[in-house]
């Protein structure tokens, strides 16, 4: 029999800004860039699994002291992806942002301690659930013969949800890799954090 685990009731806020095609037939054409906006993102996640011989699935404590760890790392950021376009400096302690294709001209200016580089096309809720996902696995240490399977879901608005998730397989495999030193997040975190 499986069981499983929820941890809820876990939020941060941040900053993020999103790309689209202009022209759903055209991604290589131009793109629309929202102007940056923050969010107070709320995040559960569910870890299914067989009990080991304590009864349990995965310890709640440690389960939920990892996603606190990963999510202080992103209070307060600005998240900056790789936007096809857009053209990066930092001076002065401040990263300048400019992207100027024909629809969409900005520039945006960040602290430099605020920035969270994302190593992503977009920094929209998909993809932040993925790797918020992967860095949890990064920082949780439940025994290399555990299996589990995992989910992470974000909400970036009320009723707005994007959900990651990954089988006992794809958890086997990653830790496999971690563990060779083949994977790690997209996310750079901020010098100040580390």
């Amino acid at each position: 029999m499986r069981h499983s685990i929820e941890l809820r009731n876990f939020s941060f806020t941040a900053r993020h800004s999103v790309a689209f095609p202009e022209s759903e037939g055209d991604p290589d054409g131009l793109w629309f860039v929202e102007d940056f906006h923050a969010h107070e993102f709320h995040v559960s996640m569910r870890i299914a699994g067989v009990l080991d011989a304590s009864g349990c699935v995965v310890d709640f404590r440690v389960a939920g002291a990892a996603l606190r760890k990963v999510l202080a790392k992103l209070e307060g950021a600005t998240i900056l992806s790789r936007w096809r376009g857009a053209r990066y400096e930092v001076s002065d302690g401040l990263v300048v942002v400019r992207y100027d294709k024909a629809s969409n001209v900005r520039e945006d200016r960040f602290p430099v301690e605020e920035v969270v580089w994302f190593d992503r096309e977009n920094a929209s809720a998909e993809l932040l659930a993925e790797e918020i996902l992967k860095a949890w696995l990064e920082q949780a240490a439940f025994g290399e013969d555990k299996r589990y399977s995992v989910a992470l879901t974000l909400e970036e608005e009320p009723g707005c949800f994007a959900t990651a998730e990954m089988d006992e397989d794809d958890v086997a495999a990653w830790n496999a890799s971690r563990r060779n030193g083949e994977t790690a997040t997209r996310f750079a975190w901020r010098r100040s954090d580390d």
